[in-house]
């Protein structure tokens, strides 16, 4: 089980992320098929990027996903994976992964315990009802709680490497950050290594 997080601010400028050199915590997620998927254990076996995205139903997160799929085979040759996690039930998050034939796992997070536990979850109160109803049936859940997008490059030993997280969700890092920021773990780890 997730460690639930108890600070859940009403404002995405007021979040709190883990930072650089803290190590995830525990995280077990759903699949697309409905299985449980051990996060920590993934990352124990090659470094990762920890995607937080919106959902499917977000046209900003929509980009950013075709995006990494046009260029996942560099972070492969990295020896890096993306895992990305959004709050959709897994039905919802099945259908972005067949639409924009995702390479890399999607995982749900529905009741945003992950996103909480990485602190980067933040409670929606300045919408109208209609969007509130999206959110729901995105989720199947009203706690009106989403990510702010976000990611972080984490390594083998689950510690993470550098974190990307920008409150302003129509901001999106370009694809070269993410590689450069990769690039720069990989060359630092090698160099401790010699």
């Amino acid at each position: 089980m997730i460690q639930q997080a108890t600070f859940v601010p009403d404002n995405a400028g007021e979040i709190r992320p883990l930072l650089i050199n803290a190590e995830i915590p525990a995280i077990r997620l759903t699949t697309i098929e409905g299985d449980s998927w051990d996060v920590n254990a993934s990352v124990r076996e090659k470094p990762t990027i920890l995607l937080f995205y919106r959902g499917g139903w977000c046209g900003f997160c929509k980009k950013q996903l075709v995006e990494l799929r046009q260029h996942y085979g560099e972070l492969e040759q990295l020896d890096h994976q993306i895992i990305a996690i959004n709050p959709d039930t897994p039905e919802n998050t099945r259908e972005t992964v067949e639409k924009f034939r995702l390479p890399f796992p999607v995982l749900s997070d529905t009741k945003m315990e992950a996103a909480q536990a990485c602190g980067v979850a933040f409670r929606v109160t300045d919408r109208d009802e209609e969007y509130y109803e999206k959110l729901r049936r995105a989720s199947g859940e009203t706690h009106r709680i989403l990510p702010v997008p976000s990611y972080f490059v984490v390594g083998r030993d689950e510690v993470i490497k550098y974190a990307y997280v920008n409150p302003n969700y129509r901001q999106r890092p370009p694809f070269d950050l993410m590689l450069a920021a990769v690039n720069a773990v990989v060359h630092m780890e090698q160099a401790e290594d010699t």
